[in-house]
């Protein structure tokens, strides 16, 4: 496992290590407090009201602010408000406390995911996201700790779940700062009122594949989100004592689940993910209506067995189809906007239903039985939903059958960055070095790391913009000249980077220059595929000139990745 895969795999597990231990018993913490009861329904909410945030948070890592940078803000802030809310016994006050902390706390769901998916192909972020099970389920190390080792009775209803809250929030700011640099990919454009509201994303509204998928989303979020704001209650007043750990049972099947997710995406698409993971949704709520009403107590455990499949097709796999359809300048607001669909809007929604349906009877009691039976009538209605309104991708649009992209042996990047200026070109003869241009320069960085020596390997080098400054330098001087510079000009076609690094190679193999408009790394990846045995694929793009960004959608800083594959024998 490479360093950046461990960082990316510690963010995961401490992001999602910090929220369990205090916001699985949150209500059963209320409901302990004077004068509680009449805010468990509010502090059920803080999740759902945290969300809203999410979209501006996203705005500022997609136009101001390294992601990285964004998300250590975030952990910190909610640090001290965790450690506020330990002294705090009024359940007014610490509701505006939590909901505080949540509005820190919500946004790092989007931006932990969109720095994942930044660093890593798209089909490999499951791998990095199961660590955040992990963390969910090594969250209850806490509640065994406090009560076996410092004797803390019901360590779940006391305030020492914020002081732990506020331990693990600081931990994950502090990694922040060692995490891969993720610099602002529309930096510099102009930001406009809905830029400044983080509502840019709203655009994907106008396709009518999105909405379907939002609406769907929406309905399954339902069930969903109940789940996570009312179980540690039902479990509670079904008997068991250690409610963080017991709810952790589901994360532990997650660890497997995920694994699964992108196989089930590549298998049967966005649509049949969706509709497996809402028939496991419908599926828990009925064994849980089992469970109360015949008494069947394995109820209880496959309902929660069964949440890591839920979560990985439903949270996860939105995660994914937002990366694959969203614009790369809105990719953190449009993470921003699905977590407050179903975090946000969902947990209104799920709250707003089952709060009445769950209202006490004249006995105390709650109609746990009829709300299960509710939440699995709404899950059925939107698996048929799913099948309905989502469509597979045509033929045509679908990756082709074959040729496929074949094993990777060694990957390597570079993205201009303050860590990180300009691409180290050191093993290039000084001569030669002095006219490389900055796209050359990113390019043979990443390309000379993980070339094997001494072997012929064919080249695809791929670049939508090719050498944009270089060309306009060239035409400025023909305008001011007359006439442009020999050497500019031999430096200014679109394959001299990979000429350049068959010379250094000493490779005789062939290259191929590819450009595709906006989907030309998709078009690079495919070319290389067509190859048998090894081919290394590399992808560069320099910094966008400063006279074309006012005309350019998506500014971005150089960047450059080659990625060595082995497709096996034609």
């Amino acid at each position: 496992m490479t360093k950046k895969r461990i960082l990316l795999s510690a963010m995961m597990f401490l992001q999602f290590f910090m929220l369990p231990v205090w916001f699985v018993p949150i209500v059963p913490y209320v409901q302990s407090l004077e004068g509680g009861a009449d805010w468990v329904l509010w502090c059920g909410l803080i999740m759902g009201f945290g969300t809203f945030t999410s979209p501006l948070v996203g705005m500022f890592a997609d136009r101001f602010l390294n992601a990285e940078k964004v998300l250590a803000l975030c952990d910190f802030a909610g640090a001290a408000v965790l450690s506020a809310a330990f002294f705090v016994r009024s359940p007014a006050l610490l509701f505006a406390l939590l909901l505080l902390a949540m509005c820190f706390y919500m946004p790092t769901w989007s931006l932990s995911a969109a720095i994942g998916m930044a660093h890593l192909p798209k089909e490999e972020f499951p791998r990095i996201r199961v660590f955040g099970t992990v963390g969910w389920v090594a969250s209850g190390v806490f509640s065994f700790v406090g009560v076996r080792w410092f004797g803390i009775e019901n360590f779940d209803t006391t305030a020492w779940i914020f002081a732990c809250g506020a331990a693990a929030s600081a931990a994950g700011g502090l990694l922040a700062f060692a995490l891969p640099a993720t610099p602002p990919a529309a930096k510099g454009t102009p930001v406009s009122v809905a830029d400044a509201l983080g509502l840019k994303a709203l655009v994907l509204f106008k396709r009518p594949q999105f909405c379907a998928f939002a609406a769907v989303l929406l309905l399954a979020m339902i069930p969903f989100m109940w789940y996570n704001v009312y179980c540690a209650a039902y479990l509670k007043e079904s008997g068991f004592r250690f409610l963080t750990i017991t709810l952790s049972l589901g994360q532990v099947g997650e660890v497997g689940f995920m694994l699964l997710v992108p196989l089930i995406v590549s298998k049967w698409g966005y649509r049949g993910a969706f509709a497996i993971g809402i028939g496991a949704l419908a599926f828990r709520n009925a064994a849980f209506a089992s469970s109360c009403a015949l008494g069947f107590a394995p109820g209880d455990y496959a309902g929660i067995l069964v949440h890591g499949l839920i979560f990985g097709l439903l949270v996860v796999g939105s995660q994914m189809y937002i990366d694959d359809n969203a614009p790369k300048e809105l990719r953190n607001q449009a993470q921003g906007l699905v977590n407050l669909l179903t975090a946000g809007v969902g947990v209104f929604l799920s709250n707003g239903i089952f709060d009445a349906v769950l209202a006490p009877r004249a006995d105390g009691s709650r109609a746990w039985t009829a709300a299960y039976l509710a939440a699995f009538a709404v899950a059925c209605v939107a698996c048929v939903l799913s099948l309905v309104l989502i469509r597979r991708r045509p033929a045509a649009q679908r990756a082709p059958e074959g040729p496929r992209r074949g094993r990777e042996l060694a990957r390597a990047e570079w993205c201009e960055s303050e860590e990180s200026p300009k691409p180290d070109v050191s093993f290039v003869p000084a001569m030669e070095r002095r006219r490389l241009t900055l796209l050359e320069r990113a390019a043979l960085s990443v390309a000379w790391k993980v070339y094997p020596k001494g072997e012929q390997i064919p080249v695809v080098f791929a670049s939508r913009w090719g050498e944009i400054g270089t060309t306009l330098k060239l035409m400025r001087q023909m305008h001011d000249e007359g006439e442009m510079s020999p050497a500019g000009f031999s430096n200014s076609v679109h394959n001299a980077a990979p000429g350049h690094l068959s010379l250094l190679t000493g490779s005789k193999a062939p290259y191929t220059a590819v450009a595709a408009g906006a989907q030309t790394y998709e078009m690079g990846l495919l070319e290389a595929s067509t190859y048998p045995g090894k081919v290394l694929f590399v992808y560069a793009e320099e910094s966008t000139p400063e006279f074309y960004r006012p005309h350019f959608p998506d500014v971005r800083r150089a960047r450059a990745e080659a990625i060595l594959f082995d497709n096996g024998v034609a």
